[in-house]
């Protein structure tokens, strides 16, 4: 099993979030890395032979905490490689099983959780009907409309579903689409759920010829994705105070993942319009 020294972690968390005295009872909320510095940590940890789940992060409190906690994580599950180049680049489907997470087909068993992810008073403000709720009938009506594809996201640890993750309104002529994700509270923030977005970009990417996917966020929640402007997505626009919620109108940011941000290659124009 790896080793990871204490005073190593603590110093690693101290640059990251700019403190210079991390120690075991540091708590994690004083740290306060955000969605995609958690992302990159986990990745530090990963280099290391160290796996985080979701649940290492958000079960830990203090800094000494999450030391025990990694210590006795399992090892990283790799990840699946495709040779977009070869004659055969392998199944697409590779890239729905992640360490933390596998991302499945929607059956009538999960339509009861996503309903309830949808309404629920911690995400659902972030989510679909922003804290609106429609009864189940009209919830499952609409539920297709103007999607591409979309998954339920299933915590590997314990096998329970977890969140949900969607592409829609494509527009094939122009190379375009939109992709949202929501995640239980207990899993947001731990940097988890934003690399099974990855996962799921790259699997849209390989599977359509998209040259683009679009995210709006709402300004409540960019900040837990800010720290990957120009790395992981563009900001491509700001609708000012375009969406009310909790008694102000908040603005509405329009991010643009590329090809080269999940690492793919150029779509081939010759074999694209072959």
């Amino acid at each position: 099993m790896p080793d990871l020294n204490e005073q190593t972690l603590y110093a690693e968390l101290g640059r990251r979030c700019g403190l210079p005295d991390v120690s075991a009872d540091t708590p994690l909320t004083e740290i306060g890395l955000d969605s995609v510095q958690w992302l990159d940590f986990v990745g530090w940890l990963a280099d290391r032979g160290i796996a985080a789940v979701p649940a290492t992060i958000a079960g830990a409190y203090t800094a000494g905490e999450l030391h025990g906690r990694l210590s006795s994580a399992r090892q990283p599950v790799s990840e699946p490689a495709l040779d977009f180049a070869g004659e055969d680049p392998g199944s697409a489907g590779a890239l729905l099983l992640g360490p933390a997470y596998e991302l499945r087909p929607i059956d009538p068993g999960v339509m009861g959780f996503l309903y309830q992810l949808a309404i629920s008073s911690e995400v659902g403000y972030r989510w679909r009907f922003r804290g609106a709720v429609p009864n189940y009938e009209t919830f499952e009506a609409s539920f297709w409309q103007g999607t591409l594809c979309q998954f339920v996201a299933v915590d590997r640890a314990t096998g329970q579903p977890c969140g949900h993750v969607i592409c829609y309104n494509p527009e094939m002529a122009h190379g375009y689409a939109s992709v949202a994700a929501v995640f239980l509270p207990g899993h947001i923030g731990t940097g988890a759920p934003l690399h099974c977005v990855g996962s799921f970009v790259r699997y849209v990417f390989t599977v359509w010829p998209m040259r683009k996917l679009y995210l709006e966020v709402p300004s409540f929640n960019f900040s837990q994705l800010a720290a990957g402007r120009g790395r992981l997505f563009d900001e491509e626009g700001v609708l000012a105070e375009h969406d009310y919620y909790a008694g102000r109108y908040w603005d509405r940011h329009v991010l643009a993942v590329y090809r080269r941000h999940v690492g793919l290659p150029p779509i081939n124009a010759r074999a694209a319009n072959g």
